[in-house]
């Protein structure tokens, strides 16, 4: 396919290009947003900086150093400085991405940021499924730029640090085992607790409450027992509100249909997220997005 390069529906950017701005011990380069029409491209260029790619919505193609790399919906890219790097898309709904450049000053700081800084150094590119927690962060942090008039020095350098330090978490935690939890009968508390944070932190992938339970090395039906009687509601209608709740931020935030959205979500069809969600708002997905974006105009 020819491509077209710069073929874009929109783009929101600020750049500091040749004199980045310092946060801390981290140096912005770049952030901002972008979305390519179907057959759109952004030309081969060489990063002088690292390089973080939140995929919003759509589907599209990272050439690097000659390397084709699928990306789609959800999924979070690292670029290493010295890479040479393209970006392409055939998706007809258009490929929109959340992009955050920088690189970090040579002085020592807290021992969580010394780790990142040399985690970082230590790799040339990294893709993994974000859990949910990057996108928020990259939304809170292009927002702020976007309010000018309340730009605050503090809230940004808050939220890059986060950006930063919770993608290397996601990018290590392909690399190593899931951790073994060890229960005792005496930390029930925190074990509830424990639980909820899975859940909130996962509800994209989880499928039901035997995965959560097989997690934790409960049976399903003494999960369910221990979170209702701990909870007061039922871990299945807490893992479905939290379904929910993303679901409203996709419907809201991108341009993903019904389809995709429950493909995501894990859900066996788009009838039976279409059901749960009516069920749960009152209306259809669709009517709902309707509403939404007749509230813009």
């Amino acid at each position: 396919m020819n491509y077209i390069i710069n073929k874009k529906s929109f783009e929101f950017t600020r750049d500091f290009l040749g004199c980045p701005v310092q946060f801390d011990n981290i140096h912005l380069h770049q952030l901002g947003e972008c979305m390519l029409e179907d057959a759109g491209a952004i030309k081969s260029h060489e990063q002088n900086f690292y390089e973080l790619v939140y995929v919003i919505f759509g589907e599209g193609t990272f050439v690097i150093d000659g390397e084709r790399i699928d990306v789609s919906e959800g999924d979070v890219h690292l670029l290493a400085p010295g890479r040479i790097h393209e970006i392409t898309t055939d998706c007809k709904q258009g490929f929109r991405f959340a992009y955050i450049g920088f690189d970090f000053d040579d002085e020592d700081t807290d021992e969580e940021m010394n780790a990142t800084k040399k985690f970082y150094s230590g790799c040339s590119s990294h893709i993994a499924k974000d859990n949910g927690n990057v996108y928020a962060h990259i939304r809170m942090l292009i927002n702020e730029w976007y309010n000018e008039s309340k730009l605050s020095y503090t809230v940004i350098a808050s939220l890059l640090k986060c950006v930063i330090i919770i993608a290397s978490r996601i990018f290590k935690s392909r690399e190593t085992a899931p951790a073994n939890f060890e229960f005792k009968s005496n930390t029930l508390g925190h074990n509830v607790y424990a639980i909820l944070h899975y859940i909130d932190n996962n509800a994209i992938d989880i499928t039901g409450v035997g995965m959560v339970a097989d997690k934790f090395g409960y049976t399903s039906s003494y999960l369910s027992r221990l979170f209702k009687t701990k909870v007061g509601k039922s871990i299945q209608d807490y893992i479905i509100d939290e379904k929910i709740k993303v679901a409203v931020g996709f419907l809201e935030d991108t341009n993903s249909n019904v389809t995709e959205i429950a493909d995501r979500l894990k859900y066996s069809s788009s009838q039976a997220f279409c059901k749960i969600f009516k069920k749960r708002m009152g209306c259809t997905p669709s009517v709902y997005r309707e509403r939404i974006n007749a509230k813009k105009f």
